[in-house]
């Protein structure tokens, strides 16, 4: 009964009961109150000390202090008893007065507080050893970063499957570096929402249940794709960095890999004949195997306008499967952004004046040459401007501009010069709860569900991905009844000469 540490209190009265003749207890039992502890006197002390007693007790205080005598200082903590300190023999062989005794009482609490803390600190190193033997056998990829993102900690997992023989080769290494580019701007921007202090429970809970797609260069230089589920971790309750844990999407893609070369061979089979069909409504458009009149001419113009929309729609369908598999290659090359958003420009021009709206260009003359693969960044320029000017009624105005600004990361600092393009319309605009699933692949706003409208909800989505692909972002500012605008960056990047 000298302590009780670390079982439970329903534990120790047990084994007090059953040991109702230990020493402490019995002398307690027998002892006078003096201060928050006791004093057996053994000449006084007896069995149900009656106030008389106590009485004769007081007066002998100060006395000399006997052999046999023992003070009793309980050792408590938030009102438990921990265990006792027994002062037998004291150096002065005087009774303590109260004073004394809560000088003593001072060191008791004191260890009161030790016992504690060591509770406290073998409570959480056996919590940390559970954990970290959890955390070092899950067959997922754990990590944890701090949010300018160096490495402090990474399971065995995902050092087996970097293919990596230790896990010091990875510490205090930068998580984003590992990132591909066409992965590592989606990802920083999401670590800069997590940073955030008003981010919202909901906002934090759809990160940690969704996760994001990423790709990390292995040990051997081989990109590996990843599904990462992403927590805040606090140091001082504070938000230091995330936690993220991985799941290995090579299974996955080998299916979408049988996916792709699927649809590919259905694509093939559907190109082929509706090429042929194009060709015929041409032939017979010019005139080559004979006269034909103007209602007619009307009518094969109808068929091969819809004809290049099925094409188009068989084209997006490969471009989605392709981004799907991982298999969509950029040809990065020297080019002008202004040129070519002048070329798009100019042929939307036409579609604009059939329905009555205005087009106007702003572009920076301060933006020179830049590296992009012409041909994607066209697909995107195209695709926004048809949605604007399909969105857009009769009398209203579509812009297009560019920009030069200046970035800066949010999480490492570094600045960089980027190109900012907008394509801004005075069309029906989106609500608010919309956003979010506009570069979504097959989903649409209410206003695209318009059957005169109507799409297939990838051109946005397959933009997204043209511009990830580049190390680039997009987005979007709209006010419903108002029209909307949306943008694409391009980053420039220093070309090594």
């Amino acid at each position: 009964n000298v302590c009780y540490y670390g079982i439970t209190q329903a534990s120790y009265e047990k084994i007090k009961n059953n040991k109702s003749n230990g020493f402490f207890i019995n002398l307690i039992n027998k002892s006078f109150r003096i201060s928050h502890s006791y004093f057996y006197d053994n000449q006084l002390s007896k069995e149900n000390i009656t106030p008389e007693d106590q009485l004769q007790f007081q007066l002998s205080i100060g006395r000399e202090w006997s052999d046999d005598d023992w003070l009793i200082i309980p050792i408590r903590s938030k009102g438990r008893q921990l265990g006792y300190f027994a002062v037998n023999d004291p150096v002065d062989r005087v009774r303590p007065t109260e004073d004394k005794v809560r000088s003593l009482e001072y060191f008791a609490n004191q260890a009161a507080v030790v016992l504690e803390n060591a509770k406290l600190y073998l409570d959480l190193k056996n919590s940390e050893e559970k954990y970290r033997l959890l955390a070092e056998t899950m067959t997922m990829g754990l990590v944890t970063c701090d949010f300018k993102g160096n490495i402090i900690y990474i399971n065995q997992s995902l050092v087996n499957m970097l293919k990596y023989n230790d896990q010091n080769a990875l510490l205090n290494q930068s998580f984003y570096d590992l990132c591909s580019l066409k992965t590592r701007a989606e990802f920083e921007n999401q670590i800069v929402k997590l940073a955030r202090k008003d981010m919202s429970p909901k906002a934090l809970e759809k990160l940690s249940k969704d996760g994001i797609e990423i790709e990390l260069m292995s040990n051997d230089n081989e990109y590996i794709p990843f599904k990462i589920y992403l927590t805040p971790y606090y140091e001082n309750v504070k938000k230091a960095g995330f936690i993220g844990v991985l799941a290995d999407l090579r299974p996955q893609r080998r299916l979408e890999q049988l996916k792709a070369d699927f649809n590919s061979m259905i694509v093939h089979d559907l190109r082929s004949p509706l090429n042929i069909i194009q060709g015929y409504i041409d032939i017979v458009r010019n005139q080559v195997v004979g006269n034909i009149s103007s209602e007619q001419a009307e009518l094969l113009s109808i068929a091969k306008e819809n004809v290049d929309k099925v094409l188009k729609l068989i084209d997006n369908f490969m471009i989605a499967s392709k981004l799907e598999a991982g298999r969509f290659e950029l040809n990065i090359e020297i080019n002008s952004i202004n040129a070519l958003i002048e070329t798009v420009f100019k042929h939307y021009q036409i579609l604009a004046r059939e329905k009555n709206i205005k087009m106007e260009l702003d572009l920076d003359d301060n933006i020179s040459f830049l590296q992009f693969d012409r041909l994607r960044i066209e697909q995107v320029l195209n695709n926004y401007l048809s949605n604007a000017i399909k969105f857009t009624p009769s009398g209203g105005r579509v812009k297009v501009s560019s920009r030069l600004v200046k970035e800066k990361n949010e999480l490492t600092d570094e600045e960089m010069m980027a190109v900012h393009v907008a394509v801004q319309d005075t069309g029906v605009g989106i609500p608010p709860e919309e956003q979010e699933k506009v570069f979504n692949k097959y989903e649409q706003t209410e206003a695209g569900k318009d059957a005169s409208l109507k799409g297939t909800g990838l051109g946005l989505a397959i933009s997204k991905e043209i511009i990830s692909l580049h190390n680039g972002k997009v987005w979007l500012e709209s006010e419903p009844g108002k029209g909307s605008t949306f943008y694409f960056s391009l980053p420039i990047i220093p070309v090594k000469i």
